[in-house]
């Protein structure tokens, strides 16, 4: 692996000291369930160890906002909502907690990864409207609950470890799960649609290792137009993602330069970071 990259981008879910939750650019604040993501950084926000704590939960917020049946950022009226890819869980609480004012949304969060869900469980798992589970993605209709009717579906920065096939299944599945009028929304890093993937591989290990997947935006969109999706919005956010990120490693680490590299093809037009949303109807 290239030397500018991480050491604990090849151990993403391993416990020790290459766990991502030990790493500062991730957990700026060094708390037990970090949010683990780029963040989502306000234009001229200065740069520092809470703004980045706080950049994280914006763009958690922001994903999940676009679940909204009405107004942005109001979950009223949805019953049960899946987080795939959920992680440590931070991210379901913030949710729960600052767009369900009506307070009778019940959220479950799926993740592969049983150490992360066995924190999640430990740490949040006593609110009787936030639940965890170990899960797979690609097979939501297996993880849902069928005593309330699933009325969205959500992932944070988790889709580029989706395999072709498991984003297949997940982008399926959701649709299968969801009640009619249901939504889905997702965020992370996706190759512009004049953009071959096989670009990545060569600049970015993590790509070449098979962490990340780098999937085509313009495949998106199509998976979700076969599987029955309507009301497709693909919202552009990687100025609002990647300069930012980039000025915290060099505060953290100025030896580290790998996120230069997603301002370079950012810039190139060649990956872009998104909020992608769709219903069922």
């Amino acid at each position: 692996m290239s030397s500018d990259f991480p050491d604990s981008f090849t151990g993403f879910y391993q416990k020790g000291e290459h766990d991502l939750r030990h790493n500062r650019i991730f957990n700026p604040l060094g708390v037990t369930n970090p949010y683990l993501n780029y963040g989502l950084t306000i234009p001229g926000e200065e740069v520092y160890a809470h703004q980045r704590y706080v950049a994280q939960k914006r763009l958690c917020l922001a994903t999940a906002g676009r679940l909204a049946f009405k107004s942005q950022n109001d979950l009223s009226g949805h019953k049960l909502i899946i987080a795939a890819g959920c992680g440590t869980g931070a991210g379901e609480i913030d949710v729960w907690s600052y767009l369900s004012p009506a307070r009778d949304l019940r959220i479950h969060g799926i993740d592969s990864s049983p150490d992360q869900i066995d924190l999640a469980t430990r740490l949040i798992g006593t609110e009787d409207r936030v639940s965890f589970s170990l899960g797979n993605a690609g097979e939501l209709a297996i993880q849902a609950n069928q005593s309330f009717p699933v009325t969205g579906i959500y992932s944070v920065e988790a889709v580029q470890h989706f395999s072709p096939d498991v984003l297949t299944g997940f982008i399926n599945s959701s649709h299968a799960v969801l009640t009619p009028g249901g939504r889905i929304a997702f965020s992370t890093f996706f190759a512009t649609e004049t953009t071959s993937v096989e670009h990545f591989s060569p600049r970015y290990p993590t790509v070449a290792a098979g962490l990340d997947f780098m999937h085509n935006i313009g495949v998106i969109r199509k998976l979700l137009l076969l599987a029955g999706f309507e009301d497709i919005q693909i919202e552009s956010i990687g100025r609002q993602v990647f300069p930012g990120l980039a000025q915290w490693v060099k505060i953290v680490d100025p030896n580290h330069n790998w996120v230069d590299r997603f301002v370079e093809d950012l810039d190139a037009g060649m990956l872009d970071y998104y909020i992608v949303s769709a219903q069922k109807t």
